[in-house]
């Protein structure tokens, strides 16, 4: 009976020390995924994420922190993203205008090839309106989800 009760609270003990040192390495590639965010290498960071979701499944606090990293990494790679297409779109929206008024200008003179260029600055000036409004609802999504995890 002492045998079985000694060799039990080993085992635990065993278990205890490899829990320890599971959560100080999953806690380890966790601090290098923050750094890596705050440095601007948000893919990396999501690997790390990765990685550590998959070599360390039992490590549920650290778990659940790598998640609100996560997050906040897409929220920036969206708000990067928005910021990068609004510019886009401002761009292809003032050439659009250009030639729009141009040709408007010519009227029944406009060439072929104009009407053609024009209507080729309307599809790219709708296209970047598009990837800009998919990066916004990206954003209200991921605010959405912070919300629903901070409750």
């Amino acid at each position: 009976m002492k045998s079985k009760t000694l060799i039990i609270s080993l085992a635990a003990a065993a278990a205890v020390c490899g829990c320890n040192s599971t959560q100080k390495e999953a806690e380890k590639l966790l601090e290098s995924a923050n750094y890596d965010f705050v440095h601007g290498r948000y893919d990396i960071a999501l690997d790390a994420i990765d990685s550590l979701r998959k070599i360390y499944p039992n490590a549920i606090e650290v778990r659940k922190q790598a998640l609100e990293l996560q997050q906040r990494i897409a929220l920036k790679k969206a708000q990067e993203d928005a910021e990068e297409a609004d510019k886009l779109y401002q761009i292809a929206s003032r050439d659009y205008e250009v030639m729009r008024k141009a040709v408007e200008k010519s009227g029944a003179y406009a060439t072929q090839e104009q009407i053609d260029e024009l209507t080729r600055r309307r599809i790219e000036r709708d296209s970047m309106k598009i990837m800009m409004d998919t990066q916004f609802a990206k954003i209200r999504y991921i605010h959405r989800r912070q919300l629903q995890n901070d409750k």
